[in-house]
């Protein structure tokens, strides 16, 4: 095939937004965060900050192995009513990389959780337990293996990181989890986050479609830009004009640059399914699952092991 790329134009050069570490958006999306809870919860000063504190640990933790893994362009923000994220980019990652990224958010909220409970179970003091519990329910609730949560990266990074139907069906299968528990407990946020989650399932679907057609016309998509050949990038590029009809009409060649061609190369960069090195042996494997799953259970364990009676009278 590579012969054949001498007949296409050259690809365009890939248009990447420059973006710094923007800690103004990153506390002005803070100063969001928290106004949101208190005008809609009856949620005092302390327990919110607390709150803060609990996910400005867990983002940290993503934050500094990312940047250990040398990352670029990594971020935080804080979603009102969501919680926070940490985006970075990186061509090359591993599975081992990847995962480490990942578990390094909930298992330092889990062991300062559970270090907390300690102390409040040894003193009887209050704060300490309701700093522990906020450290291990929302790091534990964000083992849970469900997309889009960091339990569900988990299970996509071990299990089918390139497979665009099964993270279809995954996607799918966690909206009706949110939605379903958020109907049983009447957690009305929960729900609305479920039912938003259609339309991520949407557009994993739309990619999976046209990633499908890529592999019909032999275009090999799982790699970076820069590793794209002109053959490739010009395929791609009609596959996605062709499955969004407001753009055909708009673009008058599949082969000659648009007057607004970097919005394409973005999309075409979007529908690259990055390459993630499988190096995660069997006895990797086995380790992650036994870290997930004690992570997930021992604090519980732990926690129902106590006499919190004097706790619960006090509250």
């Amino acid at each position: 095939m590579e012969e054949y790329s001498n007949l296409y134009p050259p690809k365009p050069k890939l248009f990447e937004r420059e973006r710094s570490n923007n800690w103004g958006m990153s506390l002005f999306s803070l100063a969001l965060f928290f106004m949101a809870f208190m005008l809609v919860f009856d949620f005092n000063v302390l327990f919110l900050s607390l709150i803060v504190l609990v996910l400005i640990i867990h983002e940290a933790g993503h934050f500094l192995t990312m940047k250990l893994f040398n990352y670029k362009k990594v971020r935080l923000l804080f979603v009102p009513f969501m919680g926070a994220f940490v985006s970075g980019e990186k061509e090359d990652v591993s599975q081992t990389q990847r995962l480490a990224v990942i578990l390094m958010g909930p298992l330092p909220g889990i062991i300062l959780g559970t270090f907390l409970l300690y102390l409040g179970d040894l003193n009887q003091d209050k704060f300490y337990i309701t700093s522990g519990l906020l450290f291990l329910t929302i790091n534990v609730l964000n083992l849970v293996p469900i997309d889009p949560l960091d339990g569900g990266k988990v299970v996509e990074t071990m299990f089918f990181s390139n497979q665009g139907q099964l993270k279809m069906y995954f996607a799918l299968i966690s909206s009706l989890f949110m939605i379903g528990i958020g109907y049983y407990y009447s957690w009305f946020i929960l729900m609305a986050f479920g039912f938003l989650m259609a339309f991520r399932v949407r557009s994993i679907q739309k990619t999976y479609n046209m990633q499908t057609e890529m592999r019909e016309q032999e275009v090999d998509f799982v790699k970076s830009y820069k590793d794209l050949t002109n053959r490739e990038y010009w395929k791609i590029r009609e596959i996605f004009i062709n499955h969004t009809p407001i753009l055909k009409d708009s673009i008058p060649s599949l082969r000659e640059e648009w007057e607004n061609e970097s919005m394409l190369t973005t999309q075409v960069n979007n529908l690259l399914s990055k390459p993630i090195e499988k190096n995660l042996s069997v006895l990797g494997y086995v380790f992650v699952v036994i870290l997930h799953f004690a992570a997930m259970i021992l604090p519980l364990i732990y926690f129902y092991s106590l006499d919190l009676s004097w706790f619960l009278n006090e509250l």
